[in-house]
C-alpha cells in the first residue's frame, strides 16, 4: 500500500509522460492530418492576389471562412485531442505500467498527473494544424492587411465577438483564438480520459468524443440551434452570423470543465485502478 502523498502530481511522470506522447507515432498522425488540412485549405479557397484581399489569413485553417479546411479541422478535432492526450491512461492499463506506477505513487498523484498530461497534449494537438498552416499561408501571401468586417471579403464580420480586439491588434485576437482552441483541445482530452478511467475498452477513449461531438451537432442542427455545436462556435470567421455564440462558448467550456473536475475527483475518492 503507497502512503498518500500530499504532491498534487508528479513532475517526474509528468515529463515522461509529454516526451513520449510528443515523440511517439500520434504526434505523426496528428502531423500528416494537418498536412492534409493545409493542402484542402489551399486547394477550395479562392485565390486571393487576384481580388487583392492582403491579408495571409485568407490562407490559415480555420481563419478563412471560404475554404473546406475549417470544417475539416473541426470535425476531427475531437479525434485529434483523444489521441494525443485522451489515451495517456488507457495505454499505461493495458500495458500493465499502472501496477508499477501504484507501487511508486499515490493514487491522486497518478489521476491529477495524467489529467494535466492530458490536457496539456490535447491543446497541443489543437492548435497543429493551425500553426503549421501559418508559415505556409505568409509564403503564399506575404501581407498582413487589416481587412474591415463589412468589406465583400471580411476574415471576422464586424458583429464578431472579437471584432473590437481585431481592430486595435489582429494578433492579439490571434492568440486568444489559439488559446481558446487549445482550452478546448485540452478539455476533450480531459473527457476521454476520464472515459478511460471508467472503462476498460480499448480505443472508447478515442472514439466517444468525437461520434457524442458529431451527434450532439446534428440534434442542434436539426431543432434549429447549431451555434450550440462546437463546429459553429469554434468557427470564429463564421460564428458572427449565428446568435449568442460567445454564451454557447462559455457554456461548452464550463460544462465540459466542471464535469471533468467532478468525474476526477469522484475516481480520486471512491475508485482504484482495477
Amino acid at each position: 500500500m503507497v502512503l498518500e502523498s500530499k504532491n498534487i502530481m508528479n513532475q517526474l511522470l509528468f515529463r515522461s509522460q509529454l516526451k513520449k506522447n510528443l515523440l511517439s507515432w500520434k504526434l505523426v498522425v496528428i502531423v500528416g492530418v494537418s498536412i492534409g488540412l493545409v493542402i484542402l485549405e489551399q486547394k477550395t479557397t479562392n485565390n486571393w492576389h487576384l481580388v487583392k484581399s492582403n491579408n495571409f489569413l485568407h490562407y490559415v485553417v480555420l481563419m478563412d471562412k471560404y475554404s473546406l479546411a475549417g470544417v475539416a479541422y473541426l470535425l476531427v478535432l475531437p479525434i485529434l485531442s483523444a489521441l494525443l492526450g485522451g489515451t495517456i491512461y488507457s495505454g499505461e492499463f493495458h500495458s500493465g505500467r499502472i501496477i508499477s506506477l501504484q507501487a511508486r505513487l499515490s493514487r491522486r498523484e497518478i489521476i491529477k498527473t495524467i489529467s494535466l498530461s492530458s490536457f496539456i497534449l490535447g491543446g497541443i494537438a489543437a492548435v497543429i494544424p493551425i500553426l503549421g498552416s501559418v508559415p505556409v499561408a505568409f509564403v503564399v501571401l506575404s501581407r498582413f492587411d487589416f481587412i474591415s468586417g463589412n468589406s465583400n471579403f471580411s476574415i471576422f464580420e464586424s458583429n464578431f465577438w472579437g471584432y473590437s480586439l481585431y481592430e486595435h491588434s489582429q494578433i492579439a485576437l490571434i492568440l486568444i483564438l489559439l488559446g481558446l482552441l487549445f482550452i478546448f483541445g485540452g478539455l476533450v482530452a480531459v473527457v476521454s480520459t476520464v472515459i478511460s478511467f471508467y472503462t476498460k475498452i480499448k480505443y472508447i477513449e478515442l472514439l466517444l468524443p468525437f461520434v457524442f461531438s458529431l451527434i450532439w451537432f446534428l440534434l442542434v442542427s436539426a431543432i434549429g440551434f447549431p451555434e450550440m455545436g462546437h463546429i459553429v462556435f469554434l468557427d470564429f470567421p463564421v460564428s458572427s452570423g449565428f446568435p449568442n455564440v460567445d454564451l454557447y462558448l462559455t457554456v461548452a467550456y464550463f460544462i465540459l470543465a466542471i464535469g471533468s473536475v467532478v468525474l476526477i475527483t469522484r475516481k480520486e475518492r471512491n475508485d482504484d485502478f482495477a
